[in-house]
């Protein structure tokens, strides 16, 4: 009788295992790795992107298929040295650059202020002044101006050693040809290729973290990104 009893209280505390068991597979959440692999799939394998951290930080199921998965990640992007010193080379002619550029408004500005002492002096007190003599003689000093006329020849050395396409350009264009996989958003690359990003920045090397909600289903082939 006992062995009857103790029998049958093991096939209960089995079917109880048991369903409990297809319950949790049921309702099973996609894990990290899952997740992470579906940024890994974006920056398809691509040499200048790597994933230094991952978290999984929440997620929310949506029904039995389907749930959010809430991450946090680092990104780091690498030119390698052969970019990194054409992005470094940029940087010093786009600071000389701008050292020109002031120079050359602040001597435009001279002469300016120049101009209009002349003009404040005679204009309807010298019955020989002519306006249109005056601002004829001031485009012909602009023009002929030695410091103006040198800051605009230096500039366009600058542009000569830069060429038609500076080393931002040639790096998303080498990233677009080296990795034709390459999936991200324009979000992504705006992150380490925007207008406020600087040159010597990029050539050392950057990282961004990256925080978003990803759409997973579940599949014959486990968790993946909603498509």
């Amino acid at each position: 009788m006992k062995n009857r009893l103790y029998t049958q209280l093991a096939k209960i505390v089995l079917c109880i295992s048991m369903a409990a068991a297809l319950a949790a597979c049921g309702h099973s959440a996609p894990s990290e790795s899952n997740a992470k692999s579906v940024i890994q799939q974006r920056l398809a394998d691509c040499k200048y992107f790597t994933i230094d951290s991952f978290d999984k930080t929440n997620g929310t199921p949506i029904d039995d298929n389907d749930y959010n998965v809430d991450v946090k990640y680092t990104v780091s992007l690498k030119p390698g040295s052969d970019m990194s010193d054409r992005l470094k080379e940029d940087a010093k002619l786009f600071q000389q650059y701008q050292l020109i550029k002031a120079d050359y408004r602040a001597r435009l500005a001279a002469l300016q202020k120049e101009h209009d002492g002349i003009v404040a002096a005679r204009d309807g007190k010298d019955p020989t002044y002519s306006p249109t003599a005056e601002d004829a003689r001031f485009d012909q000093v602009k023009n002929t101006d030695p410091e103006l006329g040198k800051d605009m020849s230096d500039v366009k050395d600058i542009a000569a050693k830069i060429g038609p396409v500076s080393g931002s350009g040639l790096f998303q264009k080498a990233i677009a040809q080296e990795c034709p996989n390459l999936h991200v958003s324009n979000g992504f690359k705006l992150t380490f290729f925007g207008p406020n990003v600087a040159l010597e920045q990029m050539a050392d090397g950057m990282s961004a973290e990256f925080t978003e909600t990803i759409p997973m289903v579940r599949t014959d082939n486990g968790w993946q990104a909603t498509r």
